[in-house]
């Protein structure tokens, strides 16, 4: 929850000024900081080894194709690294016989054309087959489909920036709500398709699992993918840039910080879901502090 100031608008922009003089002394000072960190960043753990199974143009923290890890390299919606597709390849998740699946992520689309590209599918088997349903970005709007398990299919706009996406999978009540910059734990479902035939979930695959629709080109980026069996997740508490649950003055200084190198922000800087840590992203937090 945002935390807001009694200070008047003068006092806020006269702030903003202040940060934004600051921030030039940051790059100076911080300059040796930023060696340091840079010579200790190839150990970072950031890897797909948290999943069971990787295969394809998948990369997690670097541009795939990139020589090494470049933890700047790919756009991650919170903390240190998150993954990025180029082309046909996909990471996958078993989850053994479960009845009902609830998983939240953010996607970045950076995408082109006029086809669609499935960036989710979740099978009955582990193998890739017995799909149960799509996940696909298809000309700027998200559109779940469980029509080849028998279900229905449903949409909602894209924005073509960091997009909030969560789901509820529960094949018991044969239905499969989707919530799409909504809050699951709040909110109804931004709109809900039939889920199809009883069935059980037994591996979801992330990324480009059938490469690109057609024409379709560009990147593909996915981050804070979690999964649940009953709870609903919910969002991050996006411009949290040090990760403690406020946001606050301090989260614009990290910004700063990793908008001249100095380091990486621990939370979600991204504040204006674009793609790039800048220096708006600090004016944004600037403006939630101060409140209207």
């Amino acid at each position: 929850m945002a935390v807001y100031s009694r200070f008047t608008a003068p006092n806020s922009l006269m702030l903003r000024e202040q940060l934004m003089m600051f921030s030039t002394k940051t790059h100076v000072i911080s300059t040796a900081l930023f060696f340091s960190l840079a010579f200790s960043a190839a150990t970072f753990a950031c890897s797909t080894d948290g999943w069971d199974a990787e295969t394809g143009m998948v990369a997690v923290g670097q541009p795939s194709g990139a020589v090494a890890p470049d933890i700047n390299g790919v756009p991650r919606f919170e903390e240190l690294c998150a993954l990025a597709a180029s082309g046909a390849g996909h990471v996958q998740t078993n989850a053994p016989s479960h009845s009902r699946v609830r998983a939240r992520m953010y996607a970045y689309p950076d995408i082109t054309g006029s086809d669609d590209s499935n960036i989710l599918v979740a099978y009955s088997s582990e193998n890739g087959t017995g799909g149960l349903f799509t996940l696909a970005w298809d000309n700027g709007d998200w559109v779940v489909d469980a029509s080849g398990n028998g279900g229905t299919s449903g949409s909602a706009p894209a924005t073509g920036n960091w997009d909030l996406i969560e789901f509820d999978w529960n094949p018991g009540s044969g239905t499969l709500d989707v919530y799409v910059n909504a809050d699951a734990t709040t909110d109804s479902p931004t709109f809900m398709v039939n889920s199809g035939g009883a069935a059980t979930m037994e591996s979801i695959r992330i990324g480009l699992p059938d490469g690109h629709g057609g024409g379709n080109s560009g990147n593909f980026y996915v981050d804070s993918v979690e999964m649940r069996n009953e709870t609903a997740i919910g969002p991050l508490l996006n411009c949290d840039a040090d990760s403690n649950l406020v946001i606050e003055l301090e989260d614009a200084v990290e910004v700063i910080d990793e908008f001249f190198s100095a380091g990486l922000a621990p939370g979600t800087p991204d504040c204006d879901l674009n793609g790039v840590i800048e220096l708006e992203d600090a004016v944004e937090i600037i403006d939630i502090f101060f409140g209207p």
